[in-house]
Order: C-alpha cells, then sequence, then structure tokens
C-alpha cells in the first residue's frame, strides 16, 4: 500500500539532489510505524568524503523529526545502497525492508538479503533500542 507512495517520494527527492561531479544523482524515503514518509537526496560535496547518501538523508530527517520505528525504504532510481548506506539503515532496523521499481514491477530486498551476516549493536552486547 505505501510502496508506491515511498518510490514516488523517492523519485521527487532524486530531482533535487546535488552531485554536480559524480552526476549519481538518488533519492530515498522512509517510512515510519505511524506511516509517515521521510525523503532525502544525495548532497554531493567536491571532496566525496563529506558527501552525503539520500539513504542517510532520509533516515535523518525521519530520526530528526522524531519518529521511532524506520520499516521501509524505497529508492530511485532502482539500485542496491553501498554498503555504508546498509550499516546506517542496519542502525535504525535490522529488519528494513528496501523497496524499489524495476522494469515497472515494485519489488522488495531485506536486509538480511542486503547485508549477511553484518556487525551491530548486538555484537557490542547492548540494550536494545527503542
Amino acid at each position: 500500500m505505501f510502496d508506491k507512495a515511498l518510490i514516488e517520494a523517492a523519485h521527487k527527492a532524486c530531482e533535487n539532489s546535488h552531485a554536480p561531479y559524480s552526476k549519481a544523482s538518488r533519492g530515498a524515503a522512509v517510512l515510519d510505524s505511524d506511516g509517515r514518509i521521510y525523503s532525502g537526496c544525495t548532497v554531493e560535496l567536491a571532496n566525496y568524503s563529506g558527501t552525503v547518501h539520500a539513504e542517510q538523508v532520509a533516515i535523518a530527517s525521519a530520526i530528526a523529526s522524531g519518529a521511532k520505528k524506520l520499516v521501509r525504504l524505497a529508492l530511485y532510481p532502482a539500485d542496491y545502497p553501498c554498503g555504508i548506506c546498509r550499516q546506517f539503515m542496519r542502525e535504525f532496523n535490522p529488519e528494513f525492508v528496501v523497496v524499489y521499481q524495476q522494469d515497472g514491477e515494485i519489488r522488495t530486498v531485506t536486509m538480511d538479503e542486503l547485508y549477511p551476516n553484518v556487525f551491530g549493536r548486538e555484537n557490542l552486547q547492548l540494550p536494545p533500542t527503542l
């Protein structure tokens, strides 16, 4: 139900990307457990190391707005998140579902499929997050 709206929000966010060097514009949208959608886009810097990815911006926007449980994340254009973004996503929900549209079909992939055998919070023996 929310997947189409998520993909549309990611597409719209992609239009705002700042990627003058790589030309790799990207948008992301994240859904929280209350049904709210937060979006983000790539913001690229000339030195690349300061670049923030669309997935990170969308998640940070959700957290800054008070979202407690993030459940799904859509990407546009259709592609898998990089390793840094996978780790970033997993920090906020090891059971995130990634949504994308390919060949006109909405597809999903789980964090376990994207990032198996990952180092996470549980390896630090800390109490669970919210």
